[in-house]
């Protein structure tokens, strides 16, 4: 495996998870193209009660919060970013011998990648690109104020 992406079809209702073979790294994020788009549905599946708990907190989110439907979305997509990217994440994947990075605050190439992406495409970005980007940023901020 080279790649995991967390997708959220918030509009929609539904969560699902998606894997990337190593043979089709040279996808990148084309995920709709990933032989294994859509391996884990919060509407059907495995692991549809857990994904479907994800679904819960999105719904109560877009409920309880204002501003427009657009930047609740890109909210999400930040948290799920965050999510995806957390030291745990990559421990899990690695017990199962897939050589995923833990990232922290550095940036660097890898050949496993994560990625929250918008299916609407209101801002054509890897949000956990952007997450990572933050992280150094805040890293680089913090030793200048020491």
């Amino acid at each position: 495996m080279s790649g995991l992406s967390l997708d959220l079809f918030i509009q929609y209702g539904y969560v699902q998870i998606s894997l990337r073979l190593r043979e089709e790294r040279e996808l990148g994020g084309n995920i709709g193209a990933w032989a294994n788009q859509g391996f884990l549905s919060s509407k059907d599946g495995p692991c549809d009660e857990e994904l479907g708990a994800i679904v819960s907190s999105i719904e109560q989110f877009m409920g309880g919060a204002t501003g427009t439907a657009e930047d609740l979305r890109h909210v999400l997509f930040m948290a799920a970013a965050e999510a995806l990217l957390a030291p745990e994440v990559a421990t899990l994947l690695r017990s199962y011998g897939v050589d995923a990075p833990d990232f922290g605050s550095a940036l660097g190439g890898y050949p496993f990648y994560f990625y929250v992406m918008d299916p609407d495409e209101a801002l054509r970005v890897n949000y956990c690109d952007v997450v990572r980007a933050n992280r150094v940023v805040a890293r680089v901020l913090d030793a200048q104020e020491r």
